[in-house]
């Protein structure tokens, strides 16, 4: 039996959303709760949302859109394809409550916890 081959992590990618976050002059604009939210101003993400807007992707419901406005599925698994994630990896980055303690939700601290997960290779 043949073993699956572990995806190669896009860490380019993750230093864009680790980018993002440094820069964002307002909070409100990430959101490790939902994927996504449409607020009364503008949207919000969370790292896994980021992943796809950032690759051109347009965010529905619990969907996400390709680049050619195709429905292409649920956003987790796209945003670990995007990322180069295993399933337990992306658990671990998409889900606050899979953080060391360390780590809260605040832009900062999550550009903190994108450069440990970079640095632990997805193991922590």
């Amino acid at each position: 039996m043949k073993r699956k081959r572990k995806p190669k992590m896009n860490v380019k990618l993750l230093r864009r959303i680790q980018r993002w976050l440094m820069r964002l002059r307002h909070p409100e604009h990430f959101n490790m709760a939902d994927f996504w939210r449409k607020g009364d101003c503008r949207t919000s993400y969370c790292i896994a949302g980021k992943a796809l807007q950032l690759s051109g992707y347009r965010l529905g419901h619990d969907t996400a859109f390709n680049p050619k406005g195709q429905e292409c599925g649920f956003i987790k698994p796209i945003a670990e394809s995007l990322l180069g994630l295993t399933p337990n990896e992306a658990d671990r980055l998409f889900y606050r409550t899979h953080w060391p303690y360390r780590f809260s939700s605040d832009p900062k601290s999550a550009a903190r916890r994108i450069e440990h997960f970079i640095n632990t290779g997805g193991k922590d």
